[in-house]
């Protein structure tokens, strides 16, 4: 036990033994007396706080606000990098769209049709102007029909990607007619060409 603590103890202690007396000396007054020594015993204790350890307090206080604003800022600067590094991502799965390789293309559209929840606008845009001004095309298929001398080549167009990519995307910002458009698209984006 503190030194504190036993004076404190000590002094409530006088109390109880000075209520004793009193309410033996006096026994109808024992419900007065009662009373003041609980309002001595209950009355507030007067706690001095040193100047420096109130400036040492709130030094302390600005520092941690200090310290939670650089955090918050950090914070919200790791949001905008994670939001580029995201847009970043469908940037390249839109140039991805144009490679010469078809397994490349093909993943590119399954990507953007599985996780398509942040494409910016910007990005639907280019989708559908790929859809409907792209003029690349690939040739994706080729064979020979019996007994002819020519060779059937099948070609698919930056068209047919984007309009995949834009009748699969569930957003509500592509409206009927594009999805209908992306449709049609779709099924005008390969073409045969025997040579």
């Amino acid at each position: 036990m503190s030194l504190r603590n036993f004076g404190l103890k000590y002094k409530i202690e006088a109390m109880v033994d000075t209520l004793a007396k009193e309410t033996t000396a006096n026994p109808s007054s024992a419900g007065d007396a009662v009373n003041q020594i609980a309002e001595r015993v209950t009355s507030p204790i007067a706690v001095e706080v040193l100047s420096s350890q109130s400036k040492a307090a709130v030094h302390q206080v600005d520092l941690l606000l200090s310290e939670l604003n650089k955090i918050d800022a950090v914070t919200t600067e790791l949001k905008g990098e994670a939001r580029m590094l995201e847009q970043g991502k469908y940037d390249r799965l839109l140039a991805q769209m144009t490679s010469s390789s078809g397994a490349e293309r093909t993943q590119a559209v399954e990507d953007i049709i599985r996780d398509n929840k942040r494409l910016s606008d910007d990005q639907l845009k280019r989708l559908v102007e790929m859809m409907r001004t792209g003029n690349q095309e690939w040739v994706t298929n080729s064979y020979r029909p019996p007994g002819h001398h020519c060779t059937d080549y099948e070609y698919t167009s930056i068209r047919y990607y984007a309009a995949w990519a834009l009748r699969e995307v569930d957003s509500t910002r592509i409206n009927s007619s594009i999805k209908q458009e992306a449709a049609a698209a779709e099924s005008n984006g390969r073409s045969t060409r025997r040579v």
